[in-house]
């Protein structure tokens, strides 16, 4: 079983993964691995004026952080423990087969 964990915040991810290796590790007999993603970047321009001047235009930037997480052996107290972990506001796990 596979777990993708996204965050804006580079910290939060590495905070729940850590919390979330050490429920599973407790739980589960084999090796935990983490694996980090790249990065994604979604960069965006904003027209200061609506009317006027087109070249005065704000750059944005939203950077969203992902890390994977394999765990070999999937038993139902290892699903238990993950359903109750507790992970900081902001990661999305997913869970992937």
């Amino acid at each position: 079983m596979r777990l993708v964990l996204k965050s804006f915040s580079p910290r939060a991810v590495q905070d729940a993964a850590a919390r979330l290796v050490r429920t599973i590790a407790a739980a589960c007999i084999g090796r935990v691995c983490t694996v980090p993603l790249p990065m994604r970047r979604r960069r965006f321009d904003l027209l200061r004026s609506p009317h006027i001047d087109k070249r005065a235009m704000d750059q944005m930037e939203v950077r969203t952080h992902k890390m994977l997480i394999h765990m070999p052996c999937t038993t139902a107290r290892a699903a238990e423990e993950l359903m109750s972990a507790d992970v900081p506001a902001g990661v999305s796990i997913r869970v992937r087969p």
